[in-house]
C-alpha cells in the first residue's frame, strides 16, 4: 500500500502510523496538496479519503513530535518481528497444552510464526479500510497451520495443537 503511494505523482514520500489506519503523504514542493491527495484515494481504489483538518494537524503534529510513523519497509518489518515474537509464544503455549516434545514444538512453532507473517503480509497489501473477517482469516491460517503440521504430527496430534493454538490465539485458559 505504501509503495504504491509513493509512486503517485507528487508524493515525495507516505508513512503510516503504528494502528495502521493513518496515512501520511509529504507532497513535492510544487505540488498541489488537494490534487496529490485526491491521485493517492484513486491509487488505492477509493478505500481512503483525506483526513478532516483537526485530524491531519493532530497527526502532522506527531510526527513532527518524533512519534513513529513508519515507511514501507518499516512498517513490513516491524509486523514481522511482532509475527516472530507472537508466534513463537503462541506456538510454544499450544505445543505445551498438546503435549507436543522439543522438535514438534520447535517446527509447530514455525509454521505458527510463517503463517502470521503471512497474515500481516496481506494485511499490508491490502488497501485501508478493506473489509476484514478476522473469524474466517484466523480459521483459514488455522487450516494452514493443521495441513503443514501433518508432515511431522499424526491427525489426533495435530488436530489438538490446532485447537490448542486457537485457544492460546483467543486468549482461552
Amino acid at each position: 500500500m505504501l509503495a504504491r503511494l509513493d509512486e503517485v505523482s507528487g508524493v515525495r514520500e507516505s508513512r503510516v502510523d503504528w494502528t495502521g489506519r493513518l496515512l501520511l503523504l509529504a507532497v513535492e514542493r510544487d505540488a498541489n496538496a488537494d490534487e496529490v491527495a485526491d491521485r493517492a484515494t484513486d491509487a488505492l481504489g477509493g478505500a481512503a479519503h483525506r483526513a478532516d483538518p483537526e485530524v491531519e494537524a493532530r497527526a502532522i503534529e506527531t510526527f513532527r513530535a518524533g512519534e513513529p510513523w513508519l515507511r514501507s519497509g518499516e512498517a513490513l518489518r516491524l509486523s514481522e518481528e511482532e509475527a516472530r515474537v507472537v508466534g513463537a509464544r503462541l506456538g510454544a503455549r499450544a505445543s505445551a497444552a498438546a503435549g507436543l516434545d522439543a522438535e514438534a514444538t520447535r517446527r509447530f512453532s514455525e509454521i505458527v510464526q510463517d503463517e502470521l507473517r503471512l497474515a500481516f503480509q496481506a494485511l499490508h497489501d491490502a488497501a485501508p479500510d478493506t473489509p476484514r473477517d478476522s473469524a474466517q482469516e484466523t480459521a483459514f491460517r488455522l487450516g494452514r497451520v493443521r495441513e503443514r503440521c501433518g508432515a511431522f504430527l499424526d491427525d489426533a496430534l495435530a488436530d489438538r495443537a490446532c485447537e490448542e493454538l486457537l485457544r492460546a490465539f483467543r486468549g482461552d485458559e
